[in-house]
């Protein structure tokens, strides 16, 4: 509480990021407290509730991803306009992507090579992957199932 008697949220949104990205890509987690418990009644999560979890001076939500999140997966740059991804992130998604697209997660994965660019002059940054291009090629090759 602050002065005025008004609730203050001391909360980046990092860890709610997280916790939606292992939920929509499939990535196991442990978690002190069932998800189910911060659901709204669509079965989606309710940012409100897990915000206020995370916060919970008594028992506060522990939830921990069982594999290394990519940082670019849960971050974004200044102007969120950032047209790459890290290699890791894009295949960190290639099981949803296949699922939704119906086809082989192997099959993702040679178009998500297909589409990393290597660091500028060799050394510079880290391989990326152009979301735009891939979305293009993935689209062009593999329209999302309806």
């Amino acid at each position: 509480m602050d002065d005025k008697g008004n609730e203050v949220v001391d909360y980046d949104g990092i860890s709610d990021r997280i916790v939606h990205y292992c939920v929509e890509n499939g990535i196991a987690y442990d978690s002190s407290i069932p998800l189910s418990l911060f659901m709204n009644s669509k079965g989606d999560l309710d940012d409100v509730k897990l915000i206020k979890a995370f916060n919970d001076d008594n028992s506060p939500l522990v939830f921990i991803p069982k594999t290394p999140i990519p940082a670019d997966a849960v971050t974004a740059s200044a102007s969120g306009l950032d047209p790459d991804i890290s290699r890791a992130s894009a295949e960190t998604q290639a099981s949803r992507v296949a699922h939704a697209r119906g086809v082989p997660v192997e099959t993702i994965q040679q178009v998500i090579s297909a589409s990393t660019a290597n660091p500028d002059l060799g050394f510079l940054g880290e391989p990326r992957v152009n979301v735009l291009a891939l979305n293009i090629a993935l689209d062009s090759q593999f329209p999302k199932r309806r």
